[in-house]
Parts: C-alpha cells; sequence; structure tokens
C-alpha cells in the first residue's frame, strides 16, 4: 500500500468510499475512488478525489492519468492530466497486487454553473497519447465513468 500525504489535504482514506472494480489491459484495475467530502466540493473551486489502483502485472510505461468533469453534452469543463502520485512513484516501478492511493485535485472553473456533471478517469501513455484498454468499456472512448457528480 503506497500513498503520500500533503499538509494542504485532509487525511487521505484508506479504502474507497465507492468500488468500481474496472480492469485496464488486464494490468492495473482502478478499484474505486473517494471524494473529499463525499458528494461536494471543497471549497468551491476544486474537486478532491483519491483514486485506488492496483496492479495486476508487471508495468514497463509510466503512464499518465486523465481526470475530466463533463458536462451532460458530453462537453469537458474541467480536466486535470498527471502521473499518479504526482510522478513521485512512477507506474514503471509498481509492483503486481500493490495497491495505490491517487489523490488528485480538479480545478473548476469559477463560471462553472450548479447542476450534475459526470467524472471520467482513465490511463495513458504520454509519448503516445494511447489510452490504456478499458475493459466492458461503456464510454466509447478508453475511459472509465466514476458517477454523476452534483455540484451546487
Amino acid at each position: 500500500l503506497v500513498y503520500r500525504t500533503r499538509s494542504d489535504r485532509t487525511p487521505l482514506p484508506t479504502s474507497p468510499d465507492k468500488l468500481v472494480n474496472v480492469d485496464l489491459d488486464h494490468s492495473i484495475e482502478l478499484v474505486g475512488f473517494s471524494l473529499n467530502p463525499p458528494q461536494a466540493e471543497t471549497d468551491g473551486s476544486k474537486l478532491a478525489i483519491t483514486l485506488f489502483w492496483q496492479t495486476l502485472a508487471p508495468l514497463a510505461a509510466d503512464y499518465t492519468t486523465f481526470l475530466h468533469l463533463r458536462t451532460s453534452n458530453g462537453v469537458t469543463v474541467a480536466q486535470r492530466d498527471s502521473q499518479p502520485l504526482d510522478g513521485t512513484y512512477p507506474t514503471s516501478q509498481w509492483q503486481p497486487h500493490e495497491t495505490i492511493i491517487d489523490p488528485l485535485t480538479l480545478a473548476l472553473p469559477e463560471d462553472l454553473p450548479a447542476g450534475s456533471y459526470q467524472l471520467y478517469t482513465g490511463l495513458y501513455q504520454l509519448d503516445t497519447l494511447a489510452r490504456l484498454p478499458v475493459t466492458n468499456d461503456t464510454s466509447g472512448e478508453n475511459a472509465v465513468l466514476l458517477g454523476e457528480i452534483t455540484l451546487p
């Protein structure tokens, strides 16, 4: 179990609030996620989310995580791309069956209207932009739909 804490965050959850158990290319599983605080934005300008990854097989590449917040029409209104754990522990170093707890903050536009949005995530190779295939992908774009989030 590997995670990194930051002084500007509340303590990280040790297990996900919501399980998704999605397989990416038979090498990484997205076990689940937690929103901090659950179902709400933290201060009106950012959304804190913690992703729980588990390595299923040795990884040769360093992958980048994407996090997209979209309208019901599929328009991306906020996006974050970064290596897990802000690059401090690249995926090529992850060991099989290791669980990685990855805290992320998604900056929200100041003029973002209240309403329901969909949150997507996944992994890709930065040099090729090729996303890891998602088993039973319902998005049509190798992305994991984490769910709908209502912002006040």
